[in-house]
This record gives C-alpha cells, structure tokens and sequence, in this order.
C-alpha cells in the first residue's frame, strides 16, 4: 500500500502550476483603468479585451456570458487594432475604476471616422444594460456629440468599477483606436486639432485661389485642369478625415460612403487630363496621350457603376485603379524627364510624394500597417506636399507664358510688348540718372521682293539668322527686339551718339557678309539719342530714329544713319 503523500506536497504543488499559469492567467482579462484628472489622451488598448465573431452571430449576452465557443475574449495588444477589410464583428471590453467620492464624466474617441456600425453597451443606476449605436451608415445627428470622429460620453459612478463592451462592424476597413479623455483635455486636444485642419484646409484654399488667378491671366487649360484635380483631392481628404459627412451631407450616409469612391475616380480622371497637360504628351508622345486618354474615359464610363457595387468591392476596385494610375502616370513622368523636359522633374517630386503617402495608406487600410496618427492622415500629407510642388511646376509655366508673351516665337527676341515696356523703363531711368539713351532701328532691305522670290518659309529663316546675330552680337545693357514685321529695334542704356553708331555700321556689316546663297540681303539702320538734337521725351525719341531710318532708305540702303534736326522724314521708296 502507498503512503499518502505529505499535505505539503499538495500545497506545494498547487503553488507551482499557479505560478506557471500565473501569468496566463493575468494576460486573459486585462487590468482596468484606474481613473485620474490628470488623465489625457489615454490610449485604450493595453487596457482592452478583444474577440472577433467571425460569424457575425454572436448577440451581446452571448459575448458578455462568453457562452460561445468562439466568443472567447483575448488581451487586445498594446497598439491599436488594423484588422483590415474584414467581415467579422469586432467586440472590445475595457473596465473603468473610479475611487473618487463624486462621479466622474470622461469622452471615448474612435479617431478612425469611416467605420459602418459601432455599437456601445454600459450599465445604467439600475444595474440594465444600455446600448448606443453610432457610424456613419446612420445620421451624423444621431451621434452623441457631434464630432468627426466618434464621441461617446461615459458617466462612472463614484467609488466604482464600471465595464463597457463595444463593436465594430464595416464593409470597408476596421481600425480601432480607443482613447479616453476628460472634457477639458479633449477640448484642448480637439483646439490643437483643428488648428492643424485649418492650416492646411487654407493652404489648399490658397493654392485654388492662386491657380484660378493664374489661369484667368494665361488662360491655359492646365491650370484648369489642376484646378479639378486639387478640389476633387481636397473632398476626398475632406472625406477620409470625415469633415465632409459632418459638414457637407450629414443626412445622406449613403452618398456620404459611396462619396468615397466617386470623388476618387473624378481626382484619376483630372490628374491624367493634367498629366496630359502639363507633360505636353500630345506633341511629344502622341500615343502615350492616347493610352491616357483611354485610361480615362474607361474610368469615367466605370463612375456610375459604383453606385451598383458593394461598398468593399467599390474600395478596393478604385484602390487598384489608383495604384495603376499611379504606376501609369509615375512611368509617363520618368520618361519625360529622361528626355529633358523641366516641368516633369517637379512633376516627378510631386507624384513620388503622393505615392509615398497613398502607399502608406493603403498599407494600413489593408491591414499591413498599424493604425495610428501618421498612417491615417499620410495621404493628406503627401497630397499637401504633392500639390506644393505641383504648384511650382505651374509657377515655372506661368513663368515660361511671362517669357513667351513677351518673346517673339520666330526669332526669339523680345517683343514689341516688351519694347514698350523697356522704353519706358530705360526712358525714366536715363531722366533720374542724368544718363544718354540712344535707340536704334534696323529694317531689312526689299524684304517684300525677297518673299515674293523665295518665298514665306525662306523669308522667315533670314528673319531667324538676322535675330541669331543680333542676340549674338549685343550685350547688356543693351537690348535687341523685333520691332514688328521685318523691323529690328536696338535700346542702348547708357551708350551716347557716336557709339551706338559704331555699333549700327558693325550689324550692318555682319548681316551683309552673312548670306551667300542670296542676292543684295541688306540692313538700314537709323538711331537717335535722348537729349541731342533736340529729343527730349520717349515719344520724340522713337519718332526720329524712324525718321532717321527713312532717310537711310532714301539715300540707298545698307547704311545707317544718325538723326539730325535737318533731317525731314522721307518715304521709304
């Protein structure tokens, strides 16, 4: 017969396993929040319990009585939870510990805002159990405080511990990041908050206002295009950040989830026809504007499907619409600034910016990445940064339309616009500094009979070389223009008579020696100087170096000639 073993040996050995199951035992059930006034922004999860009901089924006693097989609670984790798209019903449970003498009122925040149902049950004085629902498949008025995100009051009752259960249903992705906060720190954090939206709300604002300014200036269609792209991108940010369901259809949760996708595939459209634009595919590369331009209507012929889609069908369909676009247009981009062109170098920033914050987005809206206050909000970043950058791109065009207004296209001189300009300017400066401004006109000899000899495109080409020697041949702070036809101007800051008419007789020499395979290709040239012989405004200074000029076809041509109070204008012959 075997002796009983010693009362100590049993004692000692229940003592053992509950020590090896000590610490499983306390990780089943987390430890409740003991509440404090200090508390602010307390993040929940490390004292939350989490259960997925994969079925959908449970009902609340069922979860609360964990009578289900699967209805099992696990600790939650010390993040909060990304579980992705997900058809399954998340339940949460968290206990609070007043050991205060009055009750006390705390606000829990879910900082994701695009979540269909949450559902939240507490006990009421009589011991029942109470449920509130919200999300954004019903009317933003029937939330508890009407806020972006979800907001729920939870009165504790002194000397007490109070549990609360939660679930999180949605045909789109589950994130779940509970915090508790006392009023007064959850206004201070919500005034911090808003602050943050409206710096950058206004700095898209100002970026629309710049560019529908700018675009009334050129009237080109890329900044109006970019226009679309930007406003549709700031509803869509409007939207994820769930201001737009607040503010703009806050009894319409239908519209306000398939809002979603329709303001995503009107931002694709707009960025291709801006990409389009911006690129100049049309004359650079004709078949890449047309696979864009396929791509397009594809996707605008696709919009009213999605009003016949599935909310997580429409999501993750226009979620590959946008990578594809993405990796379309970032392609597109690479190839023009291997070819050199300046626009796509800014563009190439831009879109890697938007790249970086839609990936890292969508990262955490398939469950890849954690959830938590630069994830949710990276696509807005990289958007900001996106359409920062954009905008210089279209400063440089606007830059560039400045230039070319004021350039003419054949010969690259500046303009009769920008003559007018110059003159005044060189005119009030010449006045203020006491200094000689002289102006010299060239005009190219029987250029008519030329035309009718060799034709338009061989007159244009002298025009080009005539331009080429100018441009070549003068230095600041003299300026050469096309005066307008076959007419050159020469303004000469700072240069008196004698010079500027050495500088006259050498054009005419370099233009005359130039052309070989012409006839008699000459120029005439006249020039006057402010303050001699009697020119003494702006006006009086271009009407004699016109005369001048005249006189110098009256005496034959290919001379220049220097204005004179004796000279009378003459008709050129």
């Amino acid at each position: 017969m075997t002796a009983a073993p010693a009362p100590w040996v049993g004692v000692a050995a229940i003592a053992f396993f509950a020590f090896i199951a000590m610490p499983a035992l306390s990780q089943s059930v987390a430890n409740p929040l003991y509440l404090h006034t200090g508390l602010h922004a307390q993040p929940l999860a490390p004292y939350m319990d989490l259960l997925e009901d994969r079925s959908g089924q449970l009902t609340f006693a069922q979860v609360r009585e964990q009578s289900a097989p699967s209805g099992a609670f696990r600790p939650f984790g010390p993040r909060a939870l990304n579980a992705g798209f997900s058809d399954s019903v998340w339940w949460v449970r968290f206990s609070l510990v007043n050991t205060g003498n009055t009750a006390a009122t705390y606000l829990l925040r879910q900082d994701y805002p695009l979540i269909d149902y949450i559902e939240l049950w507490q006990q009421d004085e009589t011991g029942r159990w109470r449920q509130r629902r919200s999300g954004d498949r019903l009317p933003f008025r029937q939330r508890d405080i009407e806020h972006r995100d979800f907001l729920f009051i939870l009165d504790v009752p002194a000397k007490t511990s109070a549990t609360y259960y939660l679930s999180f249903r949605s045909a789109g992705p589950i994130n779940i990041g509970l915090q508790l906060f006392t009023p007064e720190n959850l206004l201070q954090a919500l005034s911090a908050e808003q602050l943050l939206h409206g710096l950058a709300y206004g700095a898209y604002l100002v970026l629309i206002a710049y560019n529908l300014f700018i675009f009334f200036i050129v009237r080109d269609k890329v900044f109006l295009y970019y226009l679309a792209y930007l406003s549709f991108t700031v509803v869509n940010i409007a939207i994820h950040s769930g201001f737009a369901f607040q503010f703009l259809w806050p009894d319409s949760p239908d519209w306000a989830n398939r809002s979603v996708s329709v303001f995503a595939i009107l931002a694709i459209v707009a960025v291709l026809q801006f990409s389009r634009g911006i690129l100049e595919l049309r004359d650079y590369a004709p078949r890449l504007d047309s696979l864009l331009r396929i791509a397009m209507v594809s996707f605008a012929c696709a919009l009213p499907v999605i009003f016949w889609l599935p909310y997580a069908t429409q999501v993750v369909s226009v979620s590959l619409l946008a990578l594809a676009t993405a990796l379309l247009v970032l392609w597109i981009v690479v190839v023009r600034v291997l070819s050199g062109y300046a626009a796509a170098f800014y563009f190439l920033a831009a879109w890697l910016a938007l790249l970086i914050g839609i990936g890292v987005y969508l990262l955490k809206s398939f469950g890849f990445l954690p959830h938590n206050v630069f994830t949710q909000h990276s696509s807005q970043i990289g958007s900001l940064v996106e359409m920062l950058i954009l905008s210089l791109a279209l400063g440089s065009r606007f830059r560039v339309f400045r230039i070319e207004s004021r350039t003419d296209a054949l010969t690259r001189l500046f303009n009769r616009r920008q003559f007018d300009e110059m003159l005044l300017h060189e005119f009030k400066r010449a006045r203020r500094l006491s200094q000689p401004l002289t102006l010299l006109l060239l005009d190219v000899d029987h250029f008519k009979r030329l035309n009718d000899r060799f034709g338009h495109a061989e007159g244009d080409k002298i025009l080009k070389v005539i331009g080429n020697i100018l441009s070549g041949s003068i230095r600041k702070p003299a300026l050469p223009f096309r005066f307008g036809g076959e007419e050159f101007a020469v303004l000469l800051p700072r240069t008196n008579h004698s010079d500027a008419a050495a500088l006259g007789e050498r054009l005419r020499k370099k233009v005359a020696g130039e052309f070989d395979r012409y006839e008699g290709i000459t120029i005439s040239g006249g020039l006057a100087t402010l303050d001699h012989a009697g020119v003494d405004t702006m006006e009086s200074l271009l009407h004699a170096a016109d005369s001048a000029l005249y006189q110098a076809k009256a005496m034959g041509r290919n001379c220049v000639v220097r204005f004179d109070r004796t000279l009378a204008p003459a008709a050129s012959p």
